[in-house]
């Protein structure tokens, strides 16, 4: 049975509150044969947590794509499109973290090579701020960016979320 998004983000919250209360429960090691994923999550890849543990599902329930500073481009936005063409996944989650080691990194000036700038140009007029949001607006910049490339995708909706390091709750952006 294909959950709506709205099921789907309840699912996940619960789990996540379990995961977060430690009360986290015993549950099969991988989803039933055939069952279609929940979500498609493009998660930082320095997150810390496996996703799959923390909003409380088993292996197989999510298309996971790991990137380092939660850079979105096609690769990301195609494997989301094939998530909901091929799998039935209806819900793209762009997952960061706060105290992310790569956005502290940009904030403070340092970082070289390729992958430094990159993550500068996202992280924008924020790169030198003592802010507590820069995490959240790269965030939300990403989600925004995987929505513009998958705009033939319909319907698939695309959320934004933040780990909260030392809490371990989850908060869902700009979804209800």
């Amino acid at each position: 049975m294909t959950l709506t998004v709205p099921q789907t983000l309840w699912r996940l919250r619960a789990g996540n509150r379990r995961f977060a209360s430690g009360s986290a429960r015993g549950r099969r090691e991988q989803t039933p044969s055939g069952a279609p994923p929940l979500a498609a999550v493009v998660v930082c890849s320095d997150l810390g947590v496996r996703p799959e543990s923390l909003f409380g599902v088993t292996a197989g329930e999510l298309v996971v794509l790991q990137t380092p500073g939660i850079r979105v481009g096609l690769a990301e936005a195609t494997a989301c499109a094939m998530a909901r063409e091929y799998r039935g996944v209806g819900l793209a989650i762009v997952l960061g973290h706060t105290a992310c080691p790569t956005v502290q990194t940009m904030q403070a000036g340092g970082g070289t090579g390729l992958f430094s700038r990159l993550v500068a140009e996202e992280v924008g007029e924020h790169r030198h701020d003592a802010c507590d949001d820069c995490e959240s607006y790269l965030v939300a910049r990403m989600a925004g960016r995987l929505r513009e490339l998958l705009v033939d995708c319909g319907d698939l909706a695309v959320v934004g979320a933040m780990l909260d390091s030392r809490s371990r709750t989850v908060s869902f952006m700009d979804a209800n």
